[in-house]
């Protein structure tokens, strides 16, 4: 607590900024843990199509509720309409997951690019507070300088500390939502140039 009250405002908005992004990064992982993505599936139902008919298994994959099958049975009901008919049915089909993988990770960029220059602001208003003792009563009044020197340093380090590790985390959540798309995108698309080449 101690450390929080030496820091000052600056502190406290920091601290408020990085339980902030841990609650988004947290929510991200959990939501693409509960998203499957599976490409040896996708070569085994190419296989299936040789063999089976293509309607009987456009209605097994809706009956599921994963989005990869959701896009293969539009992809095998719609092959041979036009590509941007196609288009427009897949996305308006996973608009609504795209939109929730993707929303709130500019929010991570802002935060991590923020939490150092507010720890620099910490720093500056530390260091403020020291030159403004020492202007005052010399160095005679120790107390009031290391209370100014600490804010300074534990602003710098909590801004740091927050924005290193996401860093780190908006480029693992960033990609692995960009894998999401790119492997939805390929469903269809592999689906339908095989059907089309039959």
């Amino acid at each position: 607590m101690s450390i929080l009250l030496a820091g000052g405002w600056v502190l406290w908005v920091i601290m408020g900024l990085s339980v902030t992004a841990c609650a988004i990064v947290v929510q991200k992982i959990w939501l693409l843990r509960t998203i499957p993505m599976d490409t040896r599936w996708l070569g085994g139902l190419i296989s299936q199509l040789n063999t089976s008919t293509a309607a009987s298994i456009s209605q097994e994959l809706k009956r599921s509720p994963r989005m990869d099958y959701q896009l293969a049975a539009i992809a095998i009901d719609h092959f041979q309409s036009d590509d941007t008919v196609i288009a427009a049915k897949l996305q308006a089909r996973s608009r609504a997951i795209r939109e929730r993988l993707a929303s709130q990770i500019d929010y991570l960029t802002i935060i991590g690019t923020v939490a150092p220059v507010l720890g620099l602001l910490g720093t500056v208003l530390g260091l403020m507070d020291v030159f403004s003792v020492l202007s005052a009563h010399g160095v005679e009044q120790t107390t009031v300088l290391s209370a100014g020197i600490s804010k300074a340093l534990i602003t710098t380090v909590a801004g740091l500390s927050l924005a290193v590790p996401l860093l780190f985390a908006n480029q693992y959540v960033s990609s692995t939502v960009h894998r999401h798309i790119g492997y939805w995108n390929e469903v269809p698309t592999q689906i339908i140039a095989h059907l089309r080449g039959l």
